[in-house]
This record gives C-alpha cells, structure tokens and sequence, in this order.
C-alpha cells in the first residue's frame, strides 16, 4: 500500500488523478497510518471471507486468495489496482471476494482476451 501512495506522489503532476488521489498523494502524515488501516482491513475481510470454519488454522482458500491479491497489489504494472484500493474505489471486502483474473494488470488482462 506504502508502494501504491508513494507511486500516485511520483505521478502527482499527471492530470488524470482525481481529487481523492491528490489528497493521497500530499498527505504525508498519514501514509503509513492509511497503508496500515487498509492492510488491517484487508485482512480482517480475508479472515472473515476464506476462513471461517478454523479460527485455529489457516484454511488453503485463505492462504491461496491472500497470494492473490499480494501478487496482484505488487504487481509494478498493476497500478491501476493500487489506485482503485488507496481511493476506496474498490473496497477491502470486495478486493478479498473478487477472482484472480479480476485483479490482472491491464496488460495481463488483454492478454488473456486476445488467446
């Protein structure tokens, strides 16, 4: 998430980021406190979506999702992910319910259509 707000301060001055994104990206205070409060939720959702049954072992589908959206959200060319996560556009529990697929960069994704 640290990663996702330092890249919308490097991109700062492009014209295409909304106001949500400019107040991100000034907001030096609070980079570490956003990035933890959506890692805490990120992974309460996860929790809360992939493990239910064992609250004493990590269930696979939990392991497996939570690789998912960790490749995904470090993923240099997945910007777009970060941006849609640090503005809320895509909420912690919706990021832990959506497929794979779903979290591709736009390259891998127009890959995928094309084969």
């Amino acid at each position: 998430m640290i990663y996702g707000i330092e890249e919308m301060r490097l991109k700062h001055n492009m014209p295409n980021l909304s106001p949500e994104e400019l107040k991100i990206s000034h907001n030096e205070e609070g980079t570490y406190e956003l990035a933890r409060k959506l890692a805490i939720e990120i992974e309460m959702n996860l929790i809360n979506t992939c493990n239910k049954s064992d609250k004493y072992s990590l269930h696979p589908k939990y392991k497996q999702q939570a690789q998912v959206i960790w490749s995904n959200l470090k993923d240099d060319n997945n910007f777009s992910l970060r941006r849609r996560v640090l503005t809320a556009k895509l909420s912690p529990k919706d990021l832990c319910t959506k497929e794979e697929a779903e979290l591709y960069n736009p390259v891998k994704k127009n890959e995928i259509e094309i084969q």
